[in-house]
């Protein structure tokens, strides 16, 4: 009869601690960024804000796919790592904009839903490697 007892008395306290630690030691989600893209200027903006000049190449309408498709999700995970909103807008329509930056071959896609910037890659053209905007 005592063990039952004493296993009513250790087992709580025991699992309190093992749920706070849990707790203390889970990840934090960081929060996403909200950046103006509505205008020109604003991408413009923040192209220079990250050591570019961009020229405006061209631009079309998208649906932004599930980020857990398995084709894109490189793509969304890089737009966490950016803290960028991409995940938030799944389904939704946005617009994609192409800039030249520069005199190199690169490029650069600024992804654009309700004004705000959700995601943002540089690529050269011709190779399947993206990078984040840095």
């Amino acid at each position: 009869m005592k063990r039952p007892i004493r296993y009513l008395l250790v087992l709580p306290p025991l699992l309190v601690g093992a749920a706070a630690l849990v707790l203390c030691h889970a990840p934090r989600r960081e929060t996403a960024v909200q950046i103006p893209c509505a205008g020109e200027e604003a991408r413009i903006a923040y192209l220079a804000a990250k050591g570019w000049h961009g020229t405006l190449v061209g631009s079309r309408a998208v649906i932004v796919p599930d980020p857990e498709d398995l084709v894109f999700a490189p793509y969304a995970q890089m737009q966490v790592q950016q803290h960028l909103p991409l995940a938030e807008y799944a389904g939704v329509r946005a617009v994609e904009y192409t800039y030249a930056l520069g005199e190199a071959d690169l490029y650069a896609q600024l992804l654009c839903a309700d004004g705000i910037l959700i995601g943002a890659v540089c690529y050269v053209p011709g190779e399947t490697d993206l990078q984040p905007l840095a």
